[in-house]
């Protein structure tokens, strides 16, 4: 046969299922530990300087807007465009105009719908990502990373 002795199924093999996850308190610790003590370590130097609010400043710029110029293509983007599109419906004759992206830094203002602050963009980023997280931590299921690499390298080691 053309397939390598390694990759032919065997009836003798014992199973390779992942094992059944399970919570540790032990091994949840472990790893947030190790977490916080990486971030910690590097941003300790910043901190003992005074240049965190410097850094969160150029990490998170909440202040640029949530249109900002580099990277507006997300969901915000479709919101300003509904106030394109509502404000040019709306509000015709008038000279309110609405400014999302006043070059590369600017701040937006909407002229119909409301502005969004930083803690509701926050709020909002939480709320979306909610069902996922709560679906993955209620019912984990590490078959699915297992499953998609090992198909992907039986795929491969199958391939002339």
């Amino acid at each position: 046969s053309s397939l390598p002795s390694s990759s032919r199924p065997s009836s003798s093999r014992p199973s390779s299922s992942p094992p059944s996850p399970s919570f540790s308190f032990a091994r949840f610790a472990g790893v947030g530990g190790a977490v916080v003590a990486v971030f910690v370590l590097s941003l300790a130097p910043f901190g003992l300087e005074g240049q965190l609010p410097a850094l969160l400043a150029r990490l998170f710029p909440f202040g640029r807007g949530l249109c900002h110029a580099y990277w507006a293509a997300n969901g915000w983007a479709i919101y300003s465009a509904a106030d394109k599109v509502a404000a040019a419906t709306l509000l015709r004759g008038r000279r309110q105009r609405a400014s999302m992206t006043g070059g590369v830094v600017g701040v937006q203002t909407f002229a119909v719908l409301p502005n969004v602050s930083a803690p509701i963009s926050l709020l909002l980023s939480i709320l979306a990502m909610l069902p996922c997280l709560l679906s993955l931590f209620l019912s984990p299921v590490s078959s699915v990373a297992t499953s998609s690499s090992s198909s992907s390298s039986i795929s491969a080691s199958s391939s002339p």
